[in-house]
């Protein structure tokens, strides 16, 4: 696959403070071992992904939304880190 463009509302639902102004990927390879599915591996190339993000405007930007994914982030990393430790 060429010349695929990605859709702007890719950061939507993110509570990251941008948004996708333009953005690309050059080329997907994908190789798929139809004959022998189960002992080799399929293999997924990306290459040249570009993309222009801006700022969202401050009417965009969720607050609660923005404190809710910093709290998940945080809960998952002192999981991960209380598996470690145990």
């Amino acid at each position: 696959m060429n010349n695929m463009k990605l859709k702007s509302t890719l950061f939507n639902d993110s509570p990251l403070p941008f948004a996708l102004r333009y953005g690309q990927v050059g080329k997907i390879y994908l190789k798929i071992p139809f004959w022998d599915m189960f002992k080799s591996p399929l293999v997924i190339q990306i290459e040249d992904i570009f993309g222009l993000v801006g700022i969202k405007p401050m009417s965009e930007w969720d607050e609660n939304m923005q404190r809710e994914a910093y709290r998940e982030t945080a809960q998952k990393i002192l999981e991960q880190f209380e598996i470690y430790v145990k």
